[in-house]
């Protein structure tokens, strides 16, 4: 059964603010199963050559923002690996 509240959302058009919350729900999801099926050598991998770049950066930046690079980097070549998109407003091409 129907409420009135769930009968309105489906005739009303979704927010761009509400599809891109879902879909960065949807994105962490995402990369939460692509951590999964990598290989852990690979995210080893991953994540030594994040030190690396970060490197000459680290005296100039707090622990979480090396923390928050190390992630961005980690999931950047994760999508790059399994050819994925970025779920994002933000990212979609106009073309």
């Amino acid at each position: 059964m129907r409420t009135a509240k769930n009968t309105a959302s489906l005739e009303e058009p979704a927010s761009l603010e509400d599809i891109d919350r879902t879909l960065s729900v949807l994105e962490e999801r995402m990369f939460a199963a692509l951590l999964t099926a990598t290989a852990e050598q690979d995210l080893v991998a991953l994540r030594e050559q994040a030190a690396r770049e970060l490197a000459p950066y680290r005296g100039k930046m707090q622990a979480a923002q090396i923390k928050q690079v190390q992630q961005q980097f980690l999931q950047k070549r994760l999508l790059e690996k399994w050819k994925l998109p970025r779920l994002s407003l933000f990212y979609m091409s106009h073309g």
